[in-house]
């Protein structure tokens, strides 16, 4: 910086701007003014005025080669100011390029410290590395003697062991295809017993449905009985006061009633028992079906591999022992449904309106055709209008016996197919 600023030009700096005219620069000096002679000495004033402005423009001319010189100076002086701009922007650009290399130099220790560190611990690592693989070295080989061991071991005395559990497992094999086959064979016929099972649901279900039709019928002749029974009893009440050949007959009519009240028993009994016989069937066919799902888990299930939780018909769990056999309470068998308990109390009020119907007093029943007043006949008419009443009297209540009798019958051959 010192040697290259010169020593002469170090001074005082006029940055002011240059003058533009004479006027200006007359101005900034003293200023001007207009000089008016006086009417004495006119030939005096215009000397002087003349020196005035020679010397004027003499000094204008000095002005100017002094402002020229102060120019040239300002602008070595601008260019001074360039070239000490220049030189600082190069100083600053080479201290900034001697602080990166500093920074450079400290990041490059510093990746040097951590690759050293680095180091250290990957060297600790190789170790630990070289220790472990050591151990399991030493380990394949004492694995790799005791295999040699086994197998020598095997080779001298286990050949006779191996046979028999070759034999075993083929043992073992044979017992499961019998199994198997057994298994095939009970589901056949688990099958079989099904459809037998169909086939007697059907029939009972067949003859549970005559069963019922026959129970409708007896209901509609027991109705009409019954129905029968009140005339002849209204009618009695009107002939309470006739003879003892009347009340022969009454006692007649009363013991064929009580015939038909127990036919009537009969056949519902035995409509109860067909009944029942239908519930039984039923039950063993959903026990068939019990025993056929049974057997078929149990041929599906392997002796290794058992359910232990096991659903029967009716939603009960089973728990299964190690022997293939079940440890569960017995299959319940299904209850009654409503249907045939409200049918059976229905023929139970039945029976007691039957009995009830049945202990009407001697006056009460009384034949239904109309015989004629028998004051004014004797005895001998009566007797043979006995006879007659026995064989013509009562038709329609004959009828109803015939037809009973006909539906007593119906009764027993059902009874008997359902036996």
């Amino acid at each position: 910086m010192a040697e290259t600023l010169e020593p002469s030009l170090v001074g005082e700096i006029d940055t002011s701007a240059p003058f533009e005219s004479v006027r200006e620069a007359a101005t900034r000096f003293g200023g001007f003014g207009f000089w008016k002679p006086s009417s004495l000495n006119i030939s005096e004033a215009s000397q002087n005025e003349v020196d005035d402005v020679a010397g004027m423009v003499a000094k204008a001319s000095e002005l100017e080669k002094e402002l020229i010189e102060k120019e040239g100076e300002t602008l070595k002086v601008l260019k001074s100011l360039e070239s000490t701009k220049a030189i600082v922007e190069e100083l600053k650009s080479k201290l900034q390029n001697k602080e990166e290399k500093e920074n450079c130099d400290m990041n490059v220790f510093k990746e040097l410290n951590q690759a050293k560190m680095n180091l250290c611990k990957t060297t600790k690592d190789l170790a630990a590395i070289r220790e472990s693989v050591e151990l399991l070295n030493k380990r394949l080989e004492e694995e790799r003697a005791a295999l040699e061991k086994t197998r020598e071991r095997l080779n001298s005395e286990n050949a006779a062991e191996i046979s028999k559990e070759i034999q075993r497992l083929s043992y073992e094999a044979k017992e499961f295809s019998r199994t198997g086959e057994n298994a095939r064979y009970a589901v056949d016929k688990a099958v079989v017993e099904i459809e037998q099972t169909r086939n007697k649901i059907e029939a009972a279900e067949m003859r549970l449905i005559a069963a019922r039709k026959m129970k409708e019928a007896a209901r509609a002749a027991e109705a009409v009985a019954i129905a029968e029974i009140k005339a002849v009893t209204r009618r009695g009440r009107r002939r309470r006061r006739r003879g003892n050949d009347e009340e022969t007959l009454q006692e007649e009519i009363l013991e064929t009633i009580q015939e038909t009240a127990r036919e009537i028993r009969s056949s519902r009994r035995t409509l109860e028992e067909g009944l029942e016989k239908v519930n039984i069937t039923k039950m063993e066919a959903e026990e068939g079906k019990w025993r056929w799902t049974e057997q078929r888990r149990r041929s599906s299930c392997s002796s290794k591999f058992k359910n232990p939780f096991m659903m029967d018909v009716n939603g009960l769990n089973m728990m299964m022992n190690g022997d293939g056999t079940s440890s569960s309470v017995a299959v319940l068998k299904p209850t009654m449904s409503i249907g045939q308990i409200l049918s059976r109390k229905l023929l139970l009020a039945d029976e007691s309106a039957m009995m009830m119907n049945g202990r009407v007093s001697l006056g009460q029943i009384l034949g239904k055709t109309n015989f004629g007043d028998r004051n004014g006949e004797g005895k001998e008419k009566a007797k043979r209008f006995n006879g007659k009443r026995k064989r013509f009297g009562f038709a329609n209540l004959s009828v109803m016996l015939n037809k009973e009798s006909k539906k007593k019958n119906k009764k027993k051959k059902i009874a008997l197919n359902l036996m």
